[in-house]
C-alpha cells in the first residue's frame, strides 16, 4: 500500500498525524518525508541512525568562461532575474539568482557561457525503530522540489512493502508527485475557514489523479460548527471521515519532546490517532 497524508495548507497537523502512524506501523513500512522545502518529519525520531547520505542534483546554472567573453553585455540584458553583473569589470553570473533557464547561452554569440549542473538539494536515508525513513532538504531558493519527491519515492519504494508519505501542503508540483500512484490520500483538516477551503482543494487534486480519498478532522472541537459543515459536504461528495482528534494540550508536550503523540500517555488525542489507525488499516488493507 501507499498511503499519503495531505492537507493543502501547514499547519493542520498533518505530521502529528503521519509520526503517529509511523510510530504504529512496522517493519512493512516505510516512511517519506515529502516536504522537501521544511522537512520535520525525521526530528519527530531523534534516535533514528542515518544509514546514507546522497547529493541531489536537481537543476543547472550559467557559468562564463572569461577566456571567450568578450563583455558585450548581450546576457545581462537577456537575463529575465538580473542574474548577471559585474564584478572587476568580467561579466559574472551569480548563482543565487540563477535559475538555470539558459537564455544567456543562447544569445551569447561567443560560446562563452555553458550551463553546468549544480547540487540543489540533499536526500537522507535513516533507519528508526519502526523501518526506514527517507527525506530530504532542498536547499534555500532553489527549484525542482516536485524531481526532489519523484527521486525519494524512487528510493523510498523498494524499502518495504507498505509506504507512508508525509506530504507537503499546498496542490503544486511536490503534492502531486507525492500523490501519483497512490491507494489512499488521508486529508487533515483543522475546523478553519482557511483549512476547509483548502483541504477541499487538496481533495479535488487527488481526485484527479484518481486517488481514493479520506478525512481525519484535527482540533475538532475548536469550532464544532465548522466541523459539523466539514462532515456535511463529505457526506455530500461520498468521502469518508476516518475520525476526528479533539484539541489536545498533549500534543504540545508531544512536539516539545520530538516525540510522537501516540508515544505519550493515554489522552484523548492519542486514543483518537490509535483508532483511526485501525480503522483505516481494517478498511485499506
Amino acid at each position: 500500500m501507499k498511503w499519503v497524508v495531505i492537507s493543502g495548507k501547514g499547519g493542520t497537523g498533518k505530521t502529528m498525524v503521519t509520526s503517529s502512524f509511523a510510530a504504529l506501523s512496522d517493519e512493512t513500512w516505510c516512511m517519506m518525508d515529502a516536504d522537501t522545502d521544511a522537512a520535520n518529519l525525521a526530528l519527530l525520531f531523534p534516535q533514528g541512525k542515518r544509514i546514507k547520505k546522497q547529493e541531489f542534483i536537481g537543476g543547472e546554472k550559467a557559468v562564463i568562461k572569461q577566456n571567450r567573453c568578450v563583455r558585450c553585455g548581450a546576457c545581462q540584458t537577456v537575463c529575465p532575474q538580473s542574474a548577471i553583473g559585474i564584478q572587476n569589470g568580467r561579466l559574472v553570473v551569480e548563482p543565487i539568482f540563477c535559475e538555470g533557464c539558459g537564455l544567456c547561452s543562447l544569445y551569447c554569440e561567443h560560446a562563452a557561457i555553458q550551463m553546468e549542473t549544480v547540487q540543489t538539494g540533499q536526500i537522507y536515508e535513516d533507519r528508526i525503530q519502526q523501518g526506514p525513513l527517507v527525506h530530504a532538504r532542498l536547499f534555500p531558493g532553489e527549484a525542482g522540489s516536485g524531481k526532489l519527491v519523484h527521486q525519494l519515492r524512487q528510493i523510498a519504494e523498494p524499502k518495504a512493502l507498505n509506504l507512508l508519505i508525509d506530504g507537503p501542503p499546498g496542490i503544486g508540483c511536490p503534492v502531486i508527485a507525492s500523490l501519483a500512484g497512490c491507494h489512499l490520500a488521508i486529508v487533515v483538516m483543522e475546523p478553519s475557514l482557511s483549512g476547509v477551503s483548502d483541504g477541499f482543494r487538496s481533495i479535488e487534486l487527488a481526485k484527479k489523479l484518481d486517488v481514493p480519498v479520506c478525512i481525519i478532522i484535527n482540533k475538532w472541537n475548536l469550532n464544532e460548527k465548522i466541523e459539523r459543515e466539514i462532515a456535511k459536504r463529505a457526506e455530500s461528495e461520498g468521502i469518508l471521515v476516518a475520525g476526528i482528534i479533539p484539541f489536545d494540550p498533549i500534543v504540545f508536550q508531544a512536539l516539545r519532546e520530538a516525540k510522537p503523540v501516540v508515544e505519550m500517555k493515554d489522552s484523548p488525542a492519542n486514543r483518537a490517532i490509535r483508532a483511526i489507525w485501525e480503522r483505516l488499516l481494517t478498511k485499506h488493507t
